[in-house]
């Protein structure tokens, strides 16, 4: 990230009126609190919605309506560095066309983040905020600040929580994450679930192999090793890495969800996006899983990112541009 990170902040157009001062917002801000963010607020609208036949009148319209009720939500809150409202308008009506085109205002601005609210809709409200989330998840080869319904609003960021598989790519993003702490001044608490064969009772007699007690501290052992190697390298930019290996048993959810209540919301929590061949269908269960129910806000990173980025623009120029991001209001 620069000096100065640059936030696109994605508002839904379906949420009408006046509102209390976004959660959202206040937490961009207390989460990139070191970075001074300038905070973009974008909306992008989908034209396809609309039936044949509407006039560009209409349209200008009700552009014009959603606009005024964009500005409203982001009036009179006291934020630094608050950019004014900006209004895009795709031509196709597909979640994947609003995603597209939300990624390239961000590319084309120089963003460093892309931040939205999920908020777990159903129906037509889905293609904006339920659904459109972990899109955007999936596509943005930049990182994606996610807030929930139940994200609490940090006071002051004290930590990144990290779960991590120490495989190849997620110690690339382990990396990206260690420059990041550096420069939001936090320590890292790295969290690996360790798994044990466990014997079940399906009838009698049944024979189980021991697991021998040095075994297990053999394998806890090449973990802790391996977190400390990832720990040593985070000490070159200055970040304090804590490992800790979970050996209770039951799903990794459930203890990364423990560790994130116990942490409180002063926890920024980093996820690496899934990998391999389906990551263009299917979001990771336990990404999607932290994604809904945690209660502190969740950045996902993809490894590879640059590679991923000028791959997104040159699918953006075989589409001929045709989810042009062009401003309807400047």
């Amino acid at each position: 990230m620069n000096t100065q990170a640059k936030i696109v902040w994605g508002v839904s157009p379906l949420e009408k009126g006046a509102r209390p001062p976004s959660k959202a917002l206040e937490s961009i801000s207390k989460v990139f609190a070191g970075l001074h963010p300038e905070i973009q607020p974008v909306t992008v609208v989908p034209a396809g919605l609309l039936k044949h036949g509407d006039k560009e009148d209409v349209w200008k319209e009700i552009a014009a309506t959603i606009y005024r009720n964009l500005e409203q939500k982001i009036k009179g809150h006291k934020v630094s560095n608050l950019l004014p409202a900006r209004l895009l308008r795709v031509e196709g009506s597909a979640s994947s066309d609003t995603v597209a085109c939300l990624i390239q205002f961000a590319l084309e601005e120089g963003a460093d983040v892309i931040a939205v609210d999920s908020h777990n809709r159903k129906g037509l409200e889905k293609i904006f905020m339920g659904s459109f989330a972990e899109t955007l998840v999936l596509q943005s080869p930049l990182p994606v600040l996610v807030f929930n319904p139940r994200t609490q609003t940090p006071t002051k960021l004290k930590r990144i929580l990290y779960p991590t598989d120490f495989s190849e790519a997620s110690h690339e993003v382990f990396m990206r994450i260690a420059k990041l702490a550096a420069k939001l001044n936090v320590p890292i608490y790295l969290f690996h679930k360790l798994y044990f064969a466990r014997p079940e009772l399906v009838g009698m007699p049944f024979v189980f192999p021991a697991i021998a007690k040095e075994s297990i501290k053999e394998v806890k052992q090449a973990f802790l090793d391996k977190g400390k190697e990832w720990a040593d390298h985070a000490k070159g930019f200055g970040v304090r890495v804590k490992v800790h290996l979970d050996t209770q048993p039951g799903p990794a959810l459930d203890e990364i969800l423990k560790t994130i209540k116990r942490m409180g919301g002063s926890t920024l929590v980093a996820m690496a996006s899934q990998s391999g061949p389906v990551k263009s269908v299917l979001l990771g269960s336990l990404t999607r899983q932290i994604l809904r129910h945690s209660t502190c806000p969740v950045v996902v990173l993809h490894a590879e990112q640059e590679s991923r980025i000028k791959e997104f623009l040159v699918g953006a120029e075989n589409f001929a541009y045709s989810y042009s991001a062009h401003p309807l209001i400047r």
